[in-house]
């Protein structure tokens, strides 16, 4: 075992790159040691051969084996796969020609010193992975939890093949495999666990492993003697989310714990779904492309059309699957999602060529698109263009500078810092974005557009209010945003949209609502907005969480925000009994609701609450709560200022958040605030309309 690769420049010889040729690995033995021929095949001459998808290893763990005679280091993961490779071609059943014995892996079929080959080898892999006879998904080392995962996945396919497809949904199958069932003794989690730790192993999380998975013709997963293609993963994950997620209560052979683990783990095939839901999105685009070329005027040409729409489906990629996949080149954010958008980049891997270019000449390259595009639409059509899709990604850091490893301007997506903070593997998007666009009339009437001058970004903008306080960093329900939740919403009990703020606070925590079926936006009920309120006074009570309130000031202001909500659900009758209540909360001597209390405070309705803020709040990383002057409430980037300016950009559907430094702006993060523009009279926004200005961010 070394702690660094050796050099292994002497087993290479020049490739073709007209004729794409390519190597290709002959395993010689893999017992006791690995040994491997080299043999340079083109791509024109359509070889067979199977292509090797697995992850490096971080940090890389490297040891020796030989190639074409010479001695080479790769990485620990590398040999174990090509064992595991070797086992399956040469178990009982699956022998196989020896011609078509030939593997591709990147390790050594590249020679990674050699800049050059890599920056022309490496686009050639949407044709290596798209055209190999199978690609083999290594997905760990033999043992467990993946053993089990593998004959578990197995063992449910070979029932659901047995069923009829009418009666696909039908569990009374399960009743044959306790384990399935019940779990194991003192585990009520069984396989399942095993099945959810596979699907979660870091090969999934790998940009270039999305793109490999997502280009194979044929997929087989591998660990060990386990095998299992794709195609019966797929057929297990689409049972489990009709047959499983689809029922409402468990059949009475399966035990209540494994069941309630299994609704909890909603997610359990998440891996499989996000290439499925990128394969429905390139779906998506290909008839977007037919929509789009029905709508241009003036016969638009369609290579532009099909280079514009190339770029989109690369941003759409990235929109959807940054904040999920990880890459230790933060170049690959780029590079290694080319396969499957089509659009043609030159690749540059030499030292010389910073992340920082790559991420910006691809923006210069959306703002090209984006330009050449928007001048077809007719003025009645909607055009759907992205803009500043990349404000997403995109913020500064809590020093108050870009981040210094990729030194990217603040307005430059940072995707290695939003895959690192999203523990959750959420979409980011879906994260971040309100769903309802906010502002775009307010540009009507302006005709410049956003525009990348070299690591500037200029682009139309309305200031239209500034941070006033801070509130705490959102992950969990504690005394802290409790605190500031209930000083914030007493001493301003009025939203500037008319409605009590209470009524805000409630949606500024939870996040937007929207109703499915007329695809609006609904608004939190004062009931809503009372109850958290009351439930954030019981929570607030000092049983073992803090100590007794004192302030007699705090008192009356907490009276006063409970008669006022009390006052307009027109229940004011029932003040004098929450005072008590409240009262009892202040001396802190029973952490019980009394009786009298119970029907106004709905117990069971809180705990309904508490439950579903505390997910959001899991969900809200990398976001704060704050106020502005006027007295709006929403969720801010977690490094957001007093001060700090919130403003309408051209091109983007949230309010953002900027920091002034001398003449120029820093771009803090997007935001969510419940109606910012809401409460203004018609002279107040035309005055907003008549104060665009165009700024430089940096």
């Amino acid at each position: 075992m070394t702690s660094q690769p050796e050099s292994s420049s002497t087993i290479y010889t020049s490739l073709d790159r007209t004729r794409k040729e390519i190597r290709l690995l002959e395993i010689v033995s893999a017992d006791p040691d690995v040994t491997l021929k080299l043999h340079v095949a083109s791509l024109v001459d359509e070889p067979v051969f199977s292509a090797l998808s697995y992850v490096w290893g971080y940090p890389p763990v490297w040891v020796d084996i030989r190639a074409d005679g010479a001695a080479i280091s790769v990485t620990q993961n590398f040999v174990d796969a090509v064992r595991d490779v070797h086992r399956l071609w040469t178990s009982k059943g699956l022998d196989r020609p020896l011609e078509s014995r030939r593997l591709w892996a990147d390790a050594v079929c590249i020679n990674q010193e050699d800049v050059t080959e890599k920056n022309f080898q490496v686009p050639l892999m949407k044709e290596i992975y798209s055209g190999a006879e199978q690609v083999l998904s290594w997905l760990g080392k033999s043992g467990e939890p993946t053993d089990g995962a593998f004959e578990a996945l197995q063992l449910i396919y070979d029932e659901l093949a047995l069923l009829h497809e009418d009666s696909s949904d039908d569990l009374k199958w399960l009743e044959r495999h306790p384990g399935l069932c019940h779990g194991y003794a003192g585990d009520p989690r069984g396989p399942w666990e095993s099945i959810h730790s596979l699907m979660h192993v870091s090969y999934w999380s790998r940009v270039w492993i999305f793109q490999e998975v997502y280009l194979a013709r044929s997929l087989l997963l591998i660990s060990g003697s386990k095998a299992l293609d794709s195609e019966s993963l797929r057929i297990v994950q689409q049972w489990h989310e009709s047959a499983i997620l689809g029922r409402k209560s468990p059949p009475e052979h399966v035990g209540a714990s494994t069941w309630a683990f299994l609704q909890n783990r909603r997610s359990l095939f998440e891996s499989i779904l996000a290439i499925e839901k990128a394969r429905d999105m390139i779906s998506d685009l290909k008839r977007r492309q037919s929509r789009i070329r029905s709508i241009l005027k003036n016969g638009m040409s369609d290579d532009a059309v099909v280079f514009y729409n190339q770029v989109e489906t690369h941003v759409l990629l990235l929109w959807y699957m940054a904040g999920v996949l990880e890459s230790t080149d933060p170049k690959d954010y780029i590079y290694a999602l080319l396969g499957i958008s089509g659009l043609n980049i030159e690749l540059d891997y030499s030292p010389k060529k910073p992340a920082s270019d790559v991420y910006l000449s691809f923006l210069r390259l959306w703002e090209q698109c984006c330009t050449m595009l928007r001048p077809y639409y007719p003025a009645d059509a909607e055009s759907g263009i992205l803009d500043l899709w990349f404000l997403i990604f995109a913020g500064v850091a809590p020093d108050n500078s870009p981040n210094p490893v990729l030194e990217l301007p603040s307005w430059a997506p940072n995707f290695p810092a939003i895959a690192a903070t999203n523990v959750n593997g959420e979409s980011y998007s879906i994260a971040s974005l309100s769903k309802a666009p906010v502002g775009e009339d307010m540009f009507d009437k302006v005709v410049e557009q956003w525009r990348v001058d070299g690591t500037s970004l200029y682009c139309p903008c309305i200031k239209i209010d500034r941070i006033a306080h801070t509130g705490p960093v959102l992950a969990v329900l504690d005394l802290d945003l409790i605190s500031w939740t209930l000083e914030s919403v007493s001493q301003r009990q009025r939203y500037p949209a008319g409605y009590h703020s209470a009524i805000a606070m409630h949606q500024a925590l939870m996040g937007q609502q929207l109703d499915e079926d007329l695809g609006n936006v609904v608004l939190p009920t004062l009931e809503d907005a009372f109850g958290m309120i009351c439930l954030f006074l019981i929570l607030s009570r000092p049983s073992g969480q803090g100590p007794a309130v004192e302030d007699k000031a705090f008192l009356k202001r907490m009276e006063s925000l409970a008669q006022s909500l009390l006052i307009e659900l027109g229940r004011q009758d029932q003040f004098s009994i929450f005072c008590e209540e409240l009262q009892r909360c202040i001396d802190g001597n029973d952490a019980k609701v009394s009786s009298s209390v119970a029907d106004i405070l709905d117990g069971q309705r809180l705990d309904g609450i508490q439950l579903q803020l505390e997910l959001v709040l899991s969900l809200s990383v990398g976001h704060g709560i704050a106020q502005t002057r006027r007295g709006y409430l929403g969720k801010f980037p977690a490094f957001v200022c007093k001060g700090d300016v919130v403003c309408l950009l051209k091109g983007y559907d949230v309010p953002v958040v900027l920091r002034e430094v001398g003449s120029h702006h820093k771009f803090v993060g997007s935001a969510f605030i419940v109606e910012p523009l809401g409460g203004r009279s018609m002279e107040q926004l035309e005055a907003l309309r008549a104060s665009v200005d165009i700024i430089e961010m940096r």
